[in-house]
This record gives structure tokens, C-alpha cells and sequence, in this order.
């Protein structure tokens, strides 16, 4: 008898469990994806020559990305998941030695209220 309810459980288990599992990737997929950005970068050319990825860490417009990406930058733009895009991001600190750079773009960005 306990070895029925046991095997019964474990078949119950294995059938749920992978969509738990999927769910939760969904959601937290759902939950960051707003703070990820496209980093785009010219220096004195007419188009962008580099591109990149940033995320978003406080809503008012601050992103880390990598300091390598826009070192020498005459341009950054940002480009949201959603597809907005900012024209104007500036380099606000950086870290040379640990690759990471401080961006900040002028609008609040990401929704508080979750």
C-alpha cells in the first residue's frame, strides 16, 4: 500500500513539476526583460559601430554596461525591450579595471509597481 501511493506521487510529481518549472522561468523572464537595453555607440562616424547590452538597475534611467563598449564614445543611445529608444545616454562613472561604466538616461524608465 505505501509503495502505491509512493509510486502514485512520484508519477503525480513528474508530471507537474516541469510546468512549475516553465512557469517560473516565464515569470522571471517577464520580470527582467524590461531592465535589459540595447546599448548602441558611435564615435565619430556617421553610423553606430558598436553595439552592446546593458540592464537597467534603478528607474530612473541608471545601466551598467561594459566600460569597453563605450569608452571614447561620441554618441550612446539606449534601445528598451520594448523597442523605445533614448538618443542621448552619458557616461556617468566608470571602472576601467573592472570593465563596468555607469550610464544614466534623462526619463524614468521602468515601471515600480509590480
Amino acid at each position: 500500500m505505501l509503495m502505491r501511493f509512493t509510486f502514485r506521487a512520484l508519477l503525480i510529481s513528474l508530471t507537474l513539476l516541469p510546468g512549475i518549472h516553465v512557469f517560473a522561468q516565464d515569470e522571471a523572464t517577464r520580470r527582467v526583460a524590461p531592465a535589459i537595453a540595447t546599448v548602441l555607440v558611435r564615435s565619430n562616424a556617421n553610423r553606430f559601430e558598436f553595439v552592446g547590452s546593458g540592464v537597467f538597475i534603478r528607474g530612473d534611467g541608471v545601466l551598467l554596461t561594459a566600460y569597453d563598449l563605450v569608452k571614447g564614445a561620441g554618441e550612446i543611445q539606449v534601445r528598451m525591450a520594448n523597442g523605445e529608444t533614448y538618443d542621448r545616454a552619458e557616461l556617468v562613472e566608470s571602472d576601467e579595471r573592472r570593465n563596468v561604466a555607469v550610464l544614466r538616461v534623462y526619463a524614468s524608465l521602468i515601471n515600480t509597481k509590480s
